[in-house]
């Protein structure tokens, strides 16, 4: 069996900053592609985001330095909360056909190096077809 290939959905809801950061954590420990769904932001994060994407931002600047990899800006028509945001971008990551396995990451998670590794690793288990990750506090990861 080939290794496994990594999509994140990552569900925004005013914290475009934040989901930026775990698109780039999750890209840079190796995942393939990344839904950002935004979740009918009050704030300006669909802005933010958009014009991430296109490269008109800072903030993205180390998105495009990442070959091989793809961020997909998703505008939801509707905030149903994290699970219609998530089944909103895993249909998008199923339809890319490239991703095996999936992550569902709230904006404010960082994806540690080492981390898609391990998942695969315990993931090459016949028995498992679900694992999670240890939470660390945001603010103080040490923890």
């Amino acid at each position: 069996m080939s290794a496994p290939r990594f999509g994140a959905v990552i569900v925004n809801y005013n914290s475009a900053p934040l989901a930026v950061a775990a698109a780039l954590s999750f890209l840079g420990d190796g995942g393939v592609a990344v839904a950002i769904v935004d979740n009918q932001s009050a704030d300006d994060s669909r802005l933010v985001l958009k014009a991430a994407r296109e490269g008109r931002a800072p903030l993205f600047a180390a998105v495009a330095a990442l070959a091989g990899t793809a961020v997909e800006l998703v505008l939801a028509e509707q905030n149903g909360g994290f699970a219609a945001g998530c089944n909103i971008g895993l249909r998008r990551l199923l339809a890319r056909g490239d991703c095996t396995h999936f992550l569902l990451l709230n904006p404010d998670a960082l994806v540690a190096a080492g981390s898609l590794d391990a998942f695969a690793e315990r993931l090459a288990d016949p028995s498992v077809g679900l694992c999670g990750a240890t939470v660390a506090a945001y603010d103080a990861p040490h923890r």
